[in-house]
C-alpha cells in the first residue's frame, strides 16, 4: 500500500478541528418523549369472593405503548454535506481513537517486550490514513509509574511516546478523569513529553 501524502495542516485548521471535537465531546443530548407511567390501583376480581392469584394476572402493558423516535445520524446531524466539488487539497481527513491506555496489562506487556510500538502494529496502517490523528491518551506518563495488572489509577511509561510517534499521533486529547492519577508528577511530566 502506497501512502498517502499528508496534507499540510496548519494551526488554524488544527484548532478548528479541536474547537469542533470539543463541542462533539460535550455531547448531544436527544430526549424522547415518553408517555408517563400510570399507577392504577389493582383492582378487584368481577366475581365476588374470589380469590387473586399473582399467577393469573398479567403484567401490566403501557396504553399507548411508548413510540422512540428514529434515531440516526442524518437526524440528529443532517445529511452529510456534498464534497465532491471541494478541491482534495482543501479537504483534511482525521483518525479519532477512542481512549489509548498505556497502563495495566499494556503497560506490563510493553516493559516485558521492550517494545512500544507493539500496541499499534496491528493498526498502524489504518491509523497512518488521514490527515490528522486524534487519540485520548487516558494516563498520564512518568518515569516512576509501577507496573501494575490491576487498579483503576492509570499510568503509563514514557516511552509510550516513541508508540504515538510510530501510529502518527497528532493530537492526544487530556481533559479525561485518569490524567490526573499521580498528580501534578504525572500530569506535567506527560505535557513535557507530548
Amino acid at each position: 500500500m502506497t501512502p498517502r501524502r499528508r496534507a499540510r495542516v496548519g494551526p488554524v485548521e488544527v484548532i478548528l478541528v479541536i474547537v469542533a471535537l470539543l463541542i462533539l465531546a460535550a455531547g448531544v443530548t436527544v430526549l424522547a418523549t415518553r408517555p408517563a407511567a400510570s399507577h392504577r390501583p389493582a383492582t378487584a376480581s368481577a366475581t365476588p369472593g374470589a380469590a387473586i392469584s399473582p399467577s393469573s394476572s398479567s403484567p401490566p402493558t403501557p396504553s399507548p405503548s411508548p413510540a422512540v423516535a428514529g434515531i440516526s445520524l442524518d437526524a440528529i446531524f443532517g445529511q452529510a454535506p456534498d464534497l465532491s466539488k471541494v478541491p482534495d487539497s482543501r479537504k483534511v481527513t482525521m483518525v479519532v481513537t477512542g481512549d489509548i491506555i498505556p497502563a495495566r496489562n499494556t503497560n506490563e506487556q510493553m516493559l516485558k517486550r521492550n517494545d512500544f510500538h507493539w500496541p499499534f502494529e496491528a493498526t498502524t496502517d489504518y491509523l497512518h490514513s488521514g490527515d490528522i490523528e486524534f487519540i485520548n491518551l487516558e494516563a498520564p506518563l512518568f518515569s516512576t509509574c509501577k507496573a501494575s495488572p490491576t487498579g483503576m489509577s492509570f499510568c503509563g511509561d514514557p516511552r509510550f511516546i516513541d508508540g504515538l510517534v510510530y501510529a502518527g499521533v497528532s493530537v492526544a486529547n487530556l481533559s479525561n478523569n485518569h490524567l490526573t492519577n499521580f498528580g501534578p508528577l504525572g500530569t506535567n511530566s506527560t505535557e513535557k513529553l507530548l
